[in-house]
């Protein structure tokens, strides 16, 4: 499903995802998921807003987060 997910462009979907439904969540799993569908969403998410969750109590959480910085910050920029 994230991967799914992430390679949909949906401004809502990615508000979501960084919202109490995904990266809020009290469910590890949901959080996982919402981490890694974040990352593949690409040049669209704030790093800022991502690096917020870079203190989450589960270290998979953290290390998808990190993940998901990386491959973002990677990505060629458009200078439109």
């Amino acid at each position: 499903a994230q991967l799914q997910l992430g390679a949909l462009a949906d401004r809502a979907l990615l508000k979501e995802l960084c919202g109490k439904p995904g990266l809020g969540s009290g469910d590890e799993q949901v959080r996982r998921r919402a981490a890694e569908s974040v990352g593949r969403m690409g040049g669209r998410v704030d790093l800022g807003t991502m690096s917020a969750f870079l203190d989450d109590k589960d270290p998979e959480v953290r290390r998808l987060i990190a993940w998901s910085i990386e491959r973002v910050a990677r990505l060629p920029r458009n200078p439109s």
